[in-house]
């Protein structure tokens, strides 16, 4: 997304709130993570102050921000809460956090009004869900829904099921063969 805010120079407080939310069609919208503030006051002191000397601007300045807080009744299972082997397998102890990289780049209104952008959505993400993506390629919709993690020991789990059963479907095939070539003669 590309924001475009004007702020009237000089400035005692200036920041940015950003939530993390679970945007997809087959739920509500769900905050994942707790607010991260990106305070703008030093950022917007040394520009006002470069603006004031006649010098260049900041530029482009490339940020990650964490997301590294989120509400623990969100993740929390009957048996996690009791249970301390259930709460380690549950991935608690594993979970990571969320990284957002960001561009901030603050110009002066000569500058800005001289290479006009638009707010907006600049392009949506390449692998966002949807209901067509989600038909289209349903074993990525399976890892997405449930893990990758999941996915896999599931995969494990059903190729040992279905390798157990084609071994006890011959099993009894030759128990039924030997049985009549035991009873015809």
């Amino acid at each position: 997304w590309r924001w475009v805010v004007k702020i009237p120079p000089p400035v005692q407080e200036a920041s940015l709130e950003l939530i993390m939310t679970d945007e997809d069609r087959l739920q509500a919208h769900e905050q994942i993570y707790h607010p991260v503030v990106y305070s703008l006051d030093h950022l917007l002191s040394v520009a006002y102050d470069k603006y004031v000397e006649g010098r260049s601007h900041l530029g482009v300045l490339h940020e990650t921000v964490v997301f590294d807080s989120w509400d623990e009744t969100a993740v929390d299972t009957l048996f996690s809460r009791y249970c301390r082997c259930c709460w380690r397998r549950s991935g608690m102890v594993k979970r990571k956090f969320a990284y957002m990289q960001m561009d901030v780049e603050l110009l002066p209104m000569a500058v800005a009004t001289s290479n006009p952008v638009e707010a907006g959505n600049v392009a949506p993400p390449k692998s966002r869900l949807s209901f067509g993506s989600a038909l289209a390629e349903p074993t990525r919709t399976v890892k997405i829904l449930i893990g990758a993690q999941r996915y896999w020991n599931l995969l494990f789990l059903g190729c040992a099921c279905t390798t157990l059963l084609v071994l006890a479907i011959i099993g009894a095939l030759a128990y039924f063969v030997v049985s009549i070539v035991n009873s015809s003669t």
